[in-house]
């Protein structure tokens, strides 16, 4: 499993584990949250994206989970993240790839790697395994293996985060 992650600390003493769809709002919202988090807590916090597209809320979110997995490959999965996040409102698969040539891609690579389907079978694990861990819906976040579902307001997440600091058991 490749799923993306951002850590600059892998012995960090908190995990987050998140499932989110680029398609739901409330992943956006919650990302910008955890994006801050975890800039002001490098070396407390260890933070894995997996994804969990809901195609039958959000057609298109299998391509645009596909498509980070492209953009992860060449390094920018987190410039591509934001960006999908960002325009949200205007995820067609043109403006995908649009987003992506935005933050560096080699656009050949990029569509080699869409076109060769690469990442279905990841994205496909990732569903099937959130599924098992009891996601049934967008965001869904194991902290230190507690699940915790939806989009948590900054305060709630750092009360959170305070309460399972000592507790480092991890499930994925």
């Amino acid at each position: 499993m490749a799923s993306s992650f951002f850590c600059r600390n892998a012995s960090a003493p908190i995990t987050i584990v998140e499932f989110a769809d680029f398609g739901c709002p409330y992943s956006r919202d919650v990302s910008f949250v955890i994006r801050r988090l975890i800039e002001a807590n490098p070396e407390k916090i260890r933070f894995i994206y997996r994804d969990f597209p809901i195609t039958e809320i959000h057609p298109i979110a299998k391509f645009v989970a596909e498509a980070s997995e492209c953009a992860h490959e060449q390094n920018v999965f987190w410039q591509f993240h934001d960006k999908l996040y960002q325009n949200q409102n205007d995820l067609s698969e043109d403006r995908i790839y649009e987003l992506a040539q935005e933050v560096g891609v080699n656009q050949s690579r990029f569509r080699n790697c869409m076109i060769s389907g690469k990442y279905v079978a990841e994205v496909q694990q990732d569903i099937e395994e959130g599924f098992a861990a009891g996601v049934r819906g967008t965001p869904t976040f194991f902290i230190n293996g507690n699940r915790v579902v939806g989009a948590i307001p900054e305060d709630i997440f750092e009360k959170i985060l305070k309460s399972v600091e000592t507790d480092t058991t991890y499930a994925p």
